[in-house]
């Protein structure tokens, strides 16, 4: 089992089952930035990079419209930590599996997110906020 970004041994109802249930795994594989319950329990911990480290967005919704903005990365990922979509691209070559994935690294994989709004990850990186769909019509009843 891969897990990114939780912490299922805290987080999730019965924290006890689900514990006894993760030690039982032949692999347990944490990407994660801290050592959480999960973490101390996993095989091989990864180092995620922080937001600070890697490419982000987010899409939100507002009565001017429905649109996404850009985090940008600030600095080069520390030591050995990498965004959480590099490591999972660079297993999926070990597994033979790269031809079958739609992006290779972090920009591609918002490029990939974002692109059936109509927008690109250099639409984004451009203008960083950028709206998908026109205001609100409100109607009077």
């Amino acid at each position: 089992m891969i897990v990114t970004h939780s912490n299922p041994a805290l987080a999730l109802a019965n924290s006890p089952k689900t514990r006894l249930a993760l030690e039982k795994l032949d692999l347990l594989i944490v990407n994660d930035h801290f050592l959480t319950a999960t973490a101390e329990r996993a095989h091989l911990v990864l180092p995620d990079a922080s937001g600070l480290e890697r490419w982000g967005y987010r899409a939100f919704a507002s009565a001017e419209g429905c649109f996404f903005a850009l985090r940008r990365k600030v600095i080069e990922p520390l030591h050995e930590s990498r965004p959480v979509f590099e490591t999972e691209y660079a297993l999926a070559q070990k597994m033979g599996l790269e031809k079958s994935y739609p992006f290779t690294n972090n920009e591609e994989w918002i490029d990939f997110m974002v692109k059936p709004s109509g927008i690109s990850f250099a639409d984004l990186k451009e203008k960083q906020v950028v709206y998908t769909t026109p205001p609100v019509q409100y109607e009077k009843f």
